[in-house]
């Protein structure tokens, strides 16, 4: 329904890379966690954006920080933990309650912002992120923030777009503390926390970053409702029924086959104003 055609094989399967680059003028992703054997096939034949270096970065929580801190951000404190030694070094230093995070493949506020191929930068409202069992609820906007700490995170968000060179949308998660915004996590692709941008906003994140890999200009992301995007996880699915009547509600399904504990399912905008 949405493309013209689809290749389906394993990250390893070279020839089909090659067959599904060669039908492509740009290639972006929607997953961070794409082999580096992959790209350089993909690479060697046609451009990929956003570029391979906020896919580095993303990929290692421990890099991650590190450039944030190299780029005058805050972050939460961190430290590299390798074995248990480590680990009581590293809970004396920051002290606790602490929550420790592998480097890869794994709140608080979060702002989702696009960058054209001109540099351009457009960023949505921030949104307020809830999460239950360590996956998103719901984002809310407006967030609870002042005009200042609303002006700060969308700032922080453009600096970080533009030291990545960064084309397309990028999703920045920030904790909001008595001393300001700490960054946590940047994630180099549309985000969850930004489907509220399909019923929020003429222009939304999806549409938002077609047209910067593809070089059109950035669009108007400007929201014009207050909305609650709350996700579907496992047996929520069971509540479809009710949500397909709700009024001011739109509901958007994903297609998947089978509901499994944990899995997002979906997700409903609910416009508030």
């Amino acid at each position: 329904d949405v493309a013209h055609a689809v290749t389906t094989a394993p990250y390893d399967d070279h020839a089909s890379l090659k067959t599904f680059a060669a039908s492509c003028d740009v290639v972006t992703f929607e997953f961070e966690n794409v082999p580096t054997d992959a790209l350089d096939v993909i690479e060697a034949l046609v451009p990929i954006r956003p570029g391979r270096e906020a896919l580095r970065i993303s990929q290692d929580r421990l890099t991650e920080k590190a450039f944030l801190q190299g780029l005058g951000l805050n972050v939460a404190p961190f430290a590299d933990i390798t074995d248990a030694a480590s680990l009581d070094a590293a809970i004396a230093n920051i002290g606790m309650p602490s929550i420790l995070k592998t480097r890869r493949f794994g709140h608080e506020v979060s702002v989702i912002a696009a960058r054209s191929i001109t540099g351009d930068v457009a960023c949505f409202d921030p949104g307020e992120n809830v999460h239950r069992n360590g996956i998103l609820h719901t984002t809310t906007v407006p967030a609870r923030l002042s005009s200042a700490q609303r002006t700060d995170a969308v700032l922080m968000a453009a600096k970080i777009l533009n030291a990545l060179d960064y084309v397309g949308v990028l999703g920045v998660e920030l904790f909001v503390t008595p001393k300001g915004l700490i960054v946590n996590e940047i994630a180099p692709r549309v985000h969850n926390s930004g489907h509220w941008t399909q019923n929020g906003c003429m222009v939304d994140q999806f549409e938002q970053h077609i047209r910067a890999v593809s070089g059109w200009p950035l669009g108007d992301g400007s929201r014009y409702a207050d909305v609650i995007m709350e996700n579907l996880i496992g047996n929520d699915m069971d509540r479809v029924s009710a949500l397909a009547v709700e009024k001011d509600t739109a509901l958007h399904l994903y297609g998947k086959a089978e509901i499994k504990p944990g899995r997002k399912m979906g997700h409903v905008n609910r416009i508030t104003r």
